[in-house]
């Protein structure tokens, strides 16, 4: 039991040293977005955000800026490499660069493997979804349908916006 108590308390103090050591976690308070609490070993951004390229000892990848969903297919096989991220990732990193987006700025959802746009956006303010080229995130005309009614719908077969 004394054992047990003594270790909490070494690593409680361990832990409280190390997180005043990180400057980043020190000046976040002010901080707004998701990666805050920074529980996922992630690097955040001074505005809380997830930075979009992350590095370990081992590889790079890129991250979307306000969820830090990796795109897997980014990774490099060395920290020294840094990843082309795909458009959608570089324009919600453009989107969150300020911290929280403006208040009518959609936020587009971004494939996961590359982090190009996903081919279906879905705008629940608006209750529609529509299809999009996955290369620039622009709207294929024609393509709008109600949020209830996109089971049927395949953007892939429609082709890229022109």
């Amino acid at each position: 039991m004394r054992i047990t108590l003594i270790l909490l308390l070494t690593c409680g103090v361990h832990q409280a040293n190390s997180l005043f050591k990180d400057r980043s976690l020190r000046t976040r308070k002010a901080a707004t977005g998701p990666c805050t609490l920074n529980e996922d070993g992630l690097k955040c951004d001074e505005n809380g955000y997830y930075e979009t390229v992350q590095c370990n000892k081992d590889s790079c990848f890129c991250v979307t800026p306000h969820t830090g969903l990796i795109a897997f297919e980014t990774r490099t096989n060395s920290p020294k490499t840094v990843p082309k991220c795909g458009a959608c990732i570089v324009y919600l990193q453009k989107l969150f660069a300020n911290g929280d987006p403006p208040e009518n700025n959609f936020v587009p959802k971004c494939d996961v493997a590359r982090g190009d746009f996903e081919p279906v956006q879905c705008n629940s303010s608006k209750n529609q979804c529509y299809c999009v080229d996955t290369d620039t995130g622009i709207e294929t005309p024609g393509t709008r349908q109600p949020f209830n009614s996109t089971k049927n719908m395949n953007c892939m077969t429609i082709g890229k916006a022109s």
